[in-house]
């Protein structure tokens, strides 16, 4: 699922708290309506390295935990069992599904006006 639109494109900071509140709920995008708030949304939605390469660790935990047969594994301080496992997948799922991070790209066939076409090849 996306976060719909969020219609005050003149406030950054508000359309990225939206943002930050669909990803915690689980969204995997954000449309946006406006060329300013695609970069907005390629940040909110596209995790950092660390934080894929931490969350294939914690997976790894786990799964060396089940060998073992436990249910769980504390990885640095935190509980890994099958419930967070979800979360962990979609996390490394976000960035190496083909291109993930980059699906709230403007399509390249869409219809656009020429200012806003102007303003993403511009990337401004």
């Amino acid at each position: 699922m996306t976060g719909g639109p969020f219609g005050d494109f003149s406030s950054p900071e508000a359309y990225r708290r939206e943002a930050e509140r669909a990803a915690i709920i689980g969204m995997v995008g954000k449309w946006a309506i406006h060329p300013l708030q695609v970069a907005i949304a390629q940040e909110g939605f596209s995790p950092q390295q660390s934080r894929v390469d931490e969350a294939r660790a914690m997976r790894a935990a786990f799964h060396e935990a089940l060998e073992q047969g436990l249910g769980a594994v504390r990885y640095k301080g935190q509980l890994v069992d099958i419930a967070s496992l979800r979360h962990i997948d979609n996390i490394i799922r976000r960035l190496t599904i083909g291109g993930f991070p980059r699906l709230c790209r403007w399509h390249s066939g869409a219809v656009l006006s020429p200012h806003v076409r102007a303003t993403l090849e511009r990337g401004s």
